[in-house]
């Protein structure tokens, strides 16, 4: 769904889940092995958070990442790009969560599943993730020092996880540290939707061609989180004796954790794809909330993120085109033209605009270069599925490397619409 370039065999990944999930009981035998720290779970508040970091996220984050190094010695060459290692690195930690999960269900019921699988699994995830990225930078990005690099990751990771529960253990904070815990998962998920996002941007398959389908990864998250909240509320029904529980359970599992499905789907499909950067991780909420003027005062959430699905205009790049106005009063191009979409550049805020050649008659060298950038509000495609851009002209005093322009700096002409030529 996110390894776009270069898709990885079905049997590897049902390997390193496997793994993961037998490698959830390791956990017995390094508690065996390492004996009784000492820190008490029901202590002062520096002995909880030693113990939810030593004794819980330690042994934990040691078993997540042994299906990952395993499977990279048994098969380095399916590990051919960065996405590979935070791919198989997930796989890992969802066969960990899958039987930590089957445990909790067996000890404290049913009720534990759903909020496990939309937090705890992707908490899972993320410490995990951490690590592998530590390899990604060591072994992509060249760092100075590799094996300390993937070291500071891996207790990162720890740290995270320790964290994480830390917050829901200590009895001091049985009134507020579950919320606390909460905005750090949702932490978590900015800083793993730009672990992802860095890793396709330095894949060495990367092609502005075939990127992100973010509408197709969007429905595939709300599909999976759907048949959850189907499943929990079907197992609630059998428990109670009464299927009419069903829709009550249904509709409390949608509305309930309804906020943090939706900004945790949305964020983790929302990708700004420039080849080779690094963008830096930043510890932000995934959403930001904004006031509208008006008649009274209006907040609105917003996911962070670029919502435009660029696949629908990426299909046309470095391809002849026909490029015609969406009015049939068009004040600058009157007609359709032939073109071709050279070149694809960031401005401003990382905005993605399109040097485009138009041809001015029927010699390919009588051309002129114009800019297009996506129309990513309101209609953004025809009834036919053609994308929509705005047209602006490109003079001699604009610097096209220099990301501080945005589409005020350029003459905006009008709003086009782009067909293949084929």
């Amino acid at each position: 769904m996110i390894d776009i370039y270069d898709k990885k065999k079905f049997q590897y990944i049902l390997f390193t889940f496997t793994l993961g999930f037998a490698c959830t009981f390791l956990i017995f035998l390094l508690h065996f092995l390492l004996g009784d720290v000492g820190f008490n779970q029901d202590g002062a508040w520096w002995e909880v958070a030693l113990y939810a970091t030593l004794e819980v996220g330690f042994p934990e984050e040691i078993v997540k990442i042994l299906p990952l190094i395993v499977t990279y010695y048994l098969f380095p060459k399916v590990f051919n790009e960065p996405i590979d290692f935070l791919g198989f690195a997930t796989f890992s930690a969802l066969g960990f969560a899958a039987a930590e999960n089957i445990l909790y269900i067996e000890r404290y019921g049913e009720g534990v599943a759903l909020g496990r699988t939309i937090i705890a699994v992707l908490s899972h995830t993320f410490d995990t993730a951490l690590f592998a990225y530590g390899i990604i930078l060591a072994k992509y990005k060249k760092t100075k020092y590799p094996v300390a690099t993937i070291f500071l990751f891996f207790v990162l990771a720890v740290l995270s996880h320790g964290f994480y529960d830390f917050w829901l253990m200590w009895k001091g904070s049985e009134t507020f540290g579950y919320y606390i815990t909460l905005t750090f998962y949702l932490i978590t998920v900015s800083i793993y939707s730009t672990i992802l996002n860095n890793a396709i941007n330095n894949s060495k398959f990367f092609s502005y061609k075939h990127v992100v389908n973010s509408g197709k990864v969007t429905k595939r998250l709300f599909q999976y989180f759907l048949i959850l909240v189907i499943i929990d509320s079907i197992d609630s029904a059998i428990d109670i004796g009464y299927f009419g529980i069903f829709f009550l359970q249904f509709i409390n599992d949608i509305f309930n954790p309804g906020f943090f499905i939706a900004v945790v789907v949305l964020r983790l499909s929302r990708f700004t794809l420039i080849e080779g950067q690094w963008k830096p991780i930043k510890f932000e909420l995934p959403f930001r909330i904004e006031g509208s003027s008006g008649r009274g005062t209006m907040l609105r959430v917003v996911v962070k993120g670029e919502g435009y699905n660029e696949t629908v205009i990426n299909q046309f790049y470095q391809e002849s085109v026909i490029i015609s106005p969406m009015s049939r009063n068009s004040p600058f191009l009157r007609e359709p033209r032939k073109a071709y979409i050279d070149k694809k550049i960031f401005l401003k805020g990382d905005k993605s605009y399109y040097l485009t050649k138009f041809y001015m008659s029927s010699n390919k060298e009588d051309f002129a270069y114009f800019l297009l950038k996506p129309k990513t509000f309101g209609k953004t495609e025809t009834r036919k599925g053609s994308p929509i851009a705005g047209l602006f002209i490109i003079d001699g005093r604009h610097d096209l490397t220099d990301n501080t322009l945005d589409h005020k700096d350029f003459e905006f002409k009008e709003w086009v619409y782009i067909q293949s030529d084929k």
